[in-house]
């Protein structure tokens, strides 16, 4: 049976805090739940990307709902570094754990 929701209400379900996983990757990052995520929000988020994140994550910190991520790498590719990322992990605001 499939079972469809209002993406609002499934962005709900992320709680503060929570640990969330987040598939894709820039071109095919999942961005409207991302933005819907930050639109209601939440704050402390744990993430995790395997084997990487892009722009998703990059949202995500760079609007103050996230605080702590593990991943590979989270970088825009072959467009550079992910900015929020790189100055929010520099200035120690962030907790990463390099899973490479």
């Amino acid at each position: 049976m499939t079972r469809f929701v209002e993406l609002s209400d499934a962005a709900a379900k992320v709680k503060d805090g929570d640990l969330i996983a987040i598939g894709g990757n820039n071109d095919h990052a999942p961005m409207a739940i991302v933005r819907e995520i930050v639109r209601q929000g939440t704050t402390g988020l744990r993430l995790v990307f395997v084997p990487a994140g892009g722009i998703n994550g990059d949202m995500l910190m760079g609007a103050g709902s996230a605080n702590w991520v593990e991943t590979g790498s989270l970088t825009f590719g072959e467009r550079g570094l992910a900015p929020n990322y790189r100055r929010l992990a520099s200035a120690g605001k962030i907790e990463a754990l390099d899973s490479t």
